[in-house]
């Protein structure tokens, strides 16, 4: 399954942009995506083609302290309803808490995780997505200003970290870090990392609204549960492609790769509107056209290699789906 990203988080790389005289649009536009759906709060990007996007800015900027910068562009819709969540949280506790929660609504390459370490809350930013280092810590050192300015949003401006903590080197400029955080800043850790005083967390926030912040929490129950719909469905599918040249696709084994029981696996693709057997023929049907088209395959290996125990079981599937026979598909007649 290709991960994805959020579409209005780039929001904030359109900003910066057009801010230093460049057109944002001629930027995606190259990697491939639609500016277009940066105004539909659900939409989500090829996750690949936004970090192209990011190595394109990083490479214009040429700035090792780019990511400092990223927190002056960015606006709570940028969040979908868990910016507004976190706003109207009765706490930083409250509103890190939901971050937690909620982070896979951004991308499902990260997490974001709380812990207690005596008077201190430290929260790890996780990003488990492949990038060179340069756009790891350009993202990396966005994601802490970002939530840094957040936490500074919802209490005041004069809040600062006790530390904060970069798996990268110190880079030239690591007088911006200093600067922009006010607190110790740490190079060469394990994990991007914040630490907060616990009792100033805790601290109940001027104009919480506890309303507003439960419908939030619904909107975003919401969009995550359709998302995690489609999402049982694509690693499911990928699963069956790994699986099916061996002739081990089967449900049970499908269901054991994704640490799922048999009846789990199906009880969740019933919610998602579709069964194991709908997803085996339509990944059946995909990698037949996909072979089909390569020349370097033989037309008698493709049954084998989808699961079937003969040609004519193909050949009487791949006729279900497209009306052809696999030769007539293969040389383009119909």
């Amino acid at each position: 399954m290709r991960s994805t990203l959020l579409a209005a988080s780039l929001g904030s790389t359109w900003n910066l942009l057009e801010n230093h005289g460049y057109n944002p649009d001629n930027y995606f536009q190259e990697v491939g995506l639609d500016p277009e759906k940066l105004m539909r709060a659900e939409a989500r990007f090829d996750l690949d083609r936004a970090i192209r996007l990011f190595g394109e800015v990083d490479g214009l900027f040429r700035d090792p302290c780019l990511g400092l910068k990223y927190n002056k562009y960015w606006h709570p819709s940028q969040l979908h309803a868990l910016g507004y969540a976190w706003i109207s949280s009765k706490s930083l506790t409250e509103a890190l808490q939901r971050l937690v929660r909620y982070a896979k609504i951004l991308t499902e390459g990260l997490a974001y995780h709380m812990a207690a370490d005596g008077d201190e809350d430290v929260i790890t930013i996780e990003i488990d997505i492949q990038m060179p280092p340069a756009i790891h810590r350009l993202i990396s050192t966005a994601l802490a200003a970002n939530l840094v300015s957040m936490c500074r949003m919802n209490y005041r401006q004069a809040l600062n970290p006790l530390w904060v903590g970069f798996e990268h080197a110190q880079p030239p400029c690591a007088g911006d870090y200093f600067a922009f955080f006010k607190a110790q800043v740490r190079f060469g850790m394990e994990a991007t990392s914040v630490a907060f005083d616990r009792e100033v967390l805790d601290r109940e926030l001027i104009g919480h609204n506890p309303q507003l912040a439960k419908h939030a929490d619904q909107v975003l129950a919401r969009y995550l549960a359709e998302h995690d719909k489609a999402d049982i469905a694509e690693r499911v599918k990928m699963k069956i492609a790994e699986m099916m040249p061996s002739g081990e696709a089967t449900a049970k084994n499908v269901a054991r790769k994704l640490y799922l029981s048999n009846r789990s696996l199906n009880r969740r693709l019933s919610d998602a509107g579709t069964s194991y057997r709908d997803l085996l023929d339509e990944t059946r049907s995909e990698m037949a056209s996909h072979y089909l088209k390569d020349r370097n395959v033989d037309l008698r290996e493709i049954p084998y290699l989808l699961g079937y125990k003969s040609y004519s079981s193909f050949f009487r599937a791949h006729k279900r789906w497209t009306g052809q026979s696999p030769t007539e598909a293969a040389s383009g007649t119909a």
